[in-house]
């Protein structure tokens, strides 16, 4: 939802290059023809303009043929538990701490128990793991595998339950569309291909997208859906929203 800026762009970063290690390693590449990409639309003889108008574009062709690529959830966690090691370690350079027990979690953990059961993926993720981080910041983050970061300062703004709620779901959301595995996939429909280094960073720069704007509606629909349905006033989350954008400008 919102993240510590400095933190967005080292995790964002490594989310694709640890997404190209991740499947590189999983599955060796075969020779191709130098140049070509696969799914690249035909006639169009530069990489890096075809791995730009695939990745980036939200046809509803590229979608399908993303969402249709099954990550195991042993990857998931893998490729997950390596973000989150790199997000702690920016946390921890920016010299704030990572609480792990305490009222505060306990309350959180609370809450994500009663949203997780409405979600369609329950069952993929039997245990998730909620960190508090000591900032007075605007901080919600979800990970591949099944934790989440929250900030002292998300706590403090929220007026209400039922808007922390909201946020709680807007995450647990993100997860549960597999959001956050983009990487891993577009990664997926890289392997054959042949890349120079510019269409490397070509590839960098696209993963550095973690969220498609459309992603993020999908995610505010769910947490305000499921607030409802767990019996809160989802028009506080909106609220909150409202409140988190207007500190944004």
């Amino acid at each position: 939802m919102r993240t510590l800026a400095h933190c967005r762009l080292q995790v964002a970063i490594l989310a694709g290059t640890t997404a190209l290690l991740f499947v590189s390693r999983a599955f060796p590449q075969e020779p191709t023809k130098p140049g070509l990409l696969p799914f690249a639309p035909a006639g169009m003889a530069d990489p890096e303009r075809a791995f730009e108008q695939f990745f980036s574009s939200s046809t509803p062709a590229n979608q399908q043929t993303l969402d249709a690529l099954e990550i195991p959830i042993q990857e998931e966690r893998d490729y997950g538990a390596a973000l989150v090691d790199a997000y702690m370690a920016e946390i921890k350079r920016q010299k704030m701490r990572v609480i792990r027990k305490g009222t505060d979690v306990d309350y959180l953990v609370k809450l994500v128990a009663t949203i997780r059961p409405m979600m369609a993926n329950a069952e993929r993720y039997p245990k998730i793991t909620v960190c508090m981080i000591d900032s007075a910041e605007i901080e919600a983050r979800s990970f591949p595998g099944g934790t989440l970061f929250f900030s002292k300062g998300l706590l403090s703004l929220a007026p209400s339950e039922a808007a922390l709620v909201g946020v709680v779901g807007h995450e647990l959301s993100h997860l549960d569309r597999g959001h956050q595995l983009l990487p891993l996939r577009r990664t997926r429909l890289l392997q054959g291909a042949s890349f120079d280094p510019q269409s490397l960073m070509s590839g960098i720069r696209l993963f550095s997208r973690p969220f498609r704007p459309e992603d993020e509606v999908v995610a505010d629909k769910d947490g305000a859906t499921w607030a409802y349905r767990a019996g809160y006033d989802s028009r506080e989350f909106a609220r909150l929203l409202a409140r988190m954008h207007e500190r944004s400008q």
